[in-house]
């Protein structure tokens, strides 16, 4: 393998597959589709598995995926929010609209009950990063002291929100 070679991450959601990266020394990648403090959560256990298994967090780098909406005002911010959402999870909800279809879920997460929270709803109020750039600009702050948001890989929902996000919300965090 090259040395020094290029940085690597390992796409890790389930508790299952933190584990092993930690316990193999990698990197990861968080997923675009857990909570907020969902992902808060994923990050401390894979801290705690990296230090368990002997490896150090000191200088790595974990990029949190996240979707993105930001449009001149809340309002419409939350519309691009949950226009993103509706187009995301069709391509992993079965016809009804009532849960995920049980092969897409992690397979942790396969025998327990389908969710009682509408996916969309759970996507805009508690996944998707969306608002005016003063509030999307907050919620990072919050996300970063929270849940160690400490590098973002962000997929705007429009191109207005990578406009704004590039211009008005990462200059100034």
């Amino acid at each position: 393998m090259q040395q020094p070679h290029p940085p690597v991450w390992l796409a890790s959601s389930s508790p299952d597959a933190i584990d092993w990266s930690a316990a193999h020394g990698y990197s990861i990648l968080m997923d675009p589709h857990s909570t907020h403090a969902d992902l808060g959560t994923k990050y401390q256990d894979y801290l705690g598995a990296l230090a368990d298994h002997g490896h150090s967090a000191d200088g790595r780098v974990t990029p949190m995926a996240r979707l993105v909406a930001v449009a001149a005002t809340d309002d419409e911010a939350r519309e691009v929010a949950r226009r993103g959402a509706e187009w995301t999870i069709a391509s992993y909800i079965n016809p009804a609209r009532t849960s995920f279809t049980p092969d897409l879920r992690p397979a942790s997460a396969r025998s327990a009950p389908a969710p009682t929270v509408d996916p969309v709803t759970r996507y805009v109020d508690q996944v998707i990063i969306h608002g005016s750039p003063s509030r999307v600009v907050d919620e990072l702050h919050r996300l970063q002291d929270e849940i160690g948001l400490h590098y973002l890989l962000c997929a705007p929902l429009s191109h207005e929100s990578f406009l704004r996000l590039t211009e008005e919300v990462i200059p100034r965090v």
